[in-house]
Formats: structure tokens, C-alpha cells, sequence
């Protein structure tokens, strides 16, 4: 009779409780740590997408050959087909606080919808509809004197 009396009173003693949060201080300490630590290789994963999409349309940019529009005689050649480099666009956006995402506008001639055949955004065919944490722009430079142009760098800056 005394062994189920005893059973009967039966709860969690002050220690065991204590151990009890302590383990879930240590697992919630781990969860934050790996969630916090999964956003930063997610902010990573989408500068470096970028960057390299921006990359990927200035070398298709430059590999598209460009003629001008002309009649060829028989016995005549057309003139020589140059490759050409886009001309710089503006950053996008041109100013984002830190720490907030910026959802890029898809209106016509609004953040990565502006430029044209020549130059801009449209001329790399590169545009983003996600939203955003960094700021994107390039830069174009000719750097020979035969008129042939290298050396688009796609650049990433954080205000």
C-alpha cells in the first residue's frame, strides 16, 4: 500500500525542470544562430546571381555582332561588323537602407527596364523582378584606341 502512495504524489523536481530549460536555451541558441547564419549565405546567393547575370549579358552584348544596314554591290564587300560594348546604367536602386529588401519597379523606363539598344539595362537584357538587398550598376569603358571595347565590370555597392 505505501509503494502506490508514494507513486501517487509523483512530479518534476526543481532540478529536473532546470535541466529541462537549460537544453531548450541550448537548442533555441543553435536555431538562431543557424537561421541567422542561412540568411547571410541567402543575401550571398542573390549579389552573386546578379552579379553574374550582369556579366553573362555584357559578354552577350559584346559577342553580338553588329552590322550597318547596306546594300552590297556584286564584286563589292560590306563594311567590317564590330563588336560594341553597352554603355553604363545607373545603379539600381540608387539608394536602399541597409538591412531592407527594395522591390525594383517594372514600369518602362523605371530601374532595370531604362536604356536602350546602345546602352543601359535593355542593352544587356538584364533585368530583376525579385525583390532586392544590394544595389546594381556597371560600368562600360573603352580601353584601346582601335574603337573596339573590353572590360565591362558588372559592380556591387551597398549603401
Amino acid at each position: 500500500m505505501r509503494a502506490f502512495k508514494r507513486y501517487s504524489r509523483a512530479g518534476f523536481t526543481l532540478v529536473e525542470l532546470m535541466i529541462v530549460v537549460a537544453i531548450i536555451g541550448i537548442l533555441a541558441a543553435l536555431a538562431i544562430y543557424g537561421v541567422r547564419r542561412y540568411l547571410q549565405s541567402a543575401k550571398t546567393s542573390e549579389c552573386k546571381n546578379g552579379i553574374g547575370a550582369i556579366a553573362r549579358g555584357a559578354v552577350g552584348a559584346y559577342e553580338r555582332e553588329t552590322t550597318p544596314q547596306e546594300l552590297v554591290n556584286e564584286g563589292s564587300e560590306a563594311s567590317a561588323f564590330s563588336h560594341d560594348l553597352c554603355g553604363g546604367a545607373t545603379r539600381v536602386p540608387a539608394a536602399t537602407p541597409a538591412g531592407k529588401k527594395y522591390q525594383p519597379n517594372s514600369a518602362p523606363g523605371a530601374d532595370f527596364e531604362t536604356g536602350n539598344a546602345q546602352g543601359g539595362w535593355k542593352c544587356l537584357k538584364f533585368s530583376i523582378t525579385n525583390p532586392v538587398y544590394y544595389s546594381y550598376g556597371y560600368q562600360a569603358d573603352r580601353v584601346d584606341t582601335n574603337g573596339l571595347g573590353v572590360g565591362t565590370v558588372p559592380t556591387r555597392s551597398r549603401p
